[in-house]
């Protein structure tokens, strides 16, 4: 199947932390790798085909999404596109190259600490945990608008649904929230 990126370019510069002059490339490329680290498998593997098939053909001329998958998506964003932005932090402050692990240094900026990206990457991620978060448990809340989310088909693939324990309750599951404790982590470091 081939991968589509359920936020753009627009998205990406109305919305991220990031300045405009990053490169849209940089972000996109973290976000299809958290599309499938953290955006799958909170829906599970065979909804989550189903929904970006009905995404990429919606954006391509086909039929248009339901309004209930166009809602999830609009809660899946933001949690994407903090989640990428964290990611590329880290690659911005650094590159990888045929030299090695390079610094990136500009005519009139240098680079910070490890500790300081390492906090701003932690702050972003603070945003993005927030947002799955609220993914999570509007899911939750809705998973009986979804079928094949409930379904056993996608309970029995290599990524079924995030079950884990946590402060939200349903009838699918428990759902973890690393929300919580990372902010009470962040909140102890000042």
């Amino acid at each position: 199947m081939e991968t589509t990126l359920l936020i753009g370019e627009q998205y990406i510069r109305e919305w991220s932390v990031l300045n405009n002059n990053v490169e849209v490339v940089d972000i996109q490329k973290s976000a299809y790798y958290v599309q499938d680290l953290i955006i799958q498998p909170i829906l599970g593997t065979t909804f989550y085909e189903e929904i970006m098939t009905a995404y990429s053909g919606a954006t391509n001329g086909g039929a248009p999404l339901t309004d209930d998958q166009t809602t999830l998506i609009e809660y899946i964003k933001p949690a994407l596109l903090h989640h990428a932005a964290a990611e590329t932090t880290f690659f911005l402050t650094l590159n990888v190259k045929n030299k090695g692990v390079q610094t990136q240094r500009g005519d009139f900026s240098d680079s910070v600490s490890e500790n300081t990206m390492f906090t701003v990457k932690a702050q972003i991620t603070k945003r993005a945990q927030f947002y799955e978060e609220r993914l999570r448990r509007w899911l939750c809340d809705n998973a009986n608008l979804f079928p094949t989310y409930k379904s056993s088909t996608n309970q029995s693939t290599d990524m079924t649904p995030d079950t884990g324990k946590s402060a939200y309750n349903s009838p699918i599951g428990f759902y973890k929230s690393n929300f919580n404790r990372m902010n009470n982590r962040l909140r102890n470091n000042y």
